[in-house]
């Protein structure tokens, strides 16, 4: 899972099948994150950045990418909480795609998905 171009993106080792997990993967980490599903988008890795697969899995697909999905998110989440306490400051809270801490002024967010740049971070007053 990664953040690029203003989405999160969820790597996926496994070709569509017809059985909708990609939409599974898709919404569930939107559901996680509480971020809108426009926020969230997938892509097929390629075969030499996957791990080795079983191959087709049909249903059960569904329930191992779940356990995936949340593994991933709960790094990503981390990861990101980390970041926004040394941008931030201490008492950094999570809501909706916005990690958000009281400064003096006012609060000072910090959106997971960056609608600029990514190598800049922004920053907004409210």
């Amino acid at each position: 899972m990664r953040i690029s171009n203003e989405k999160i993106i969820v790597g996926l080792g496994f070709g569509g099948e017809g059985q909708g997990n990609e939409h599974a993967a898709v919404k569930l980490v939107a559901q996680l994150l509480d971020v809108p599903m426009d926020w969230v988008t997938y892509e097929y890795l390629p075969s030499n950045e996957s791990p080795e697969a079983f191959g087709p899995g049909g249903s059960r697909m569904a329930v191992f990418t779940a356990g995936a999905v949340l593994g991933a998110v709960e790094e990503l989440r981390a990861r990101l909480f980390n970041k926004a306490v040394k941008v931030l400051g201490n008492n950094v809270t999570y809501e909706k795609g916005y990690f958000r801490s009281s400064m003096v002024g006012g609060l000072v967010f910090l959106s997971l998905v960056m609608r600029r740049s990514p190598s800049h971070i922004q920053l907004r007053r409210g």
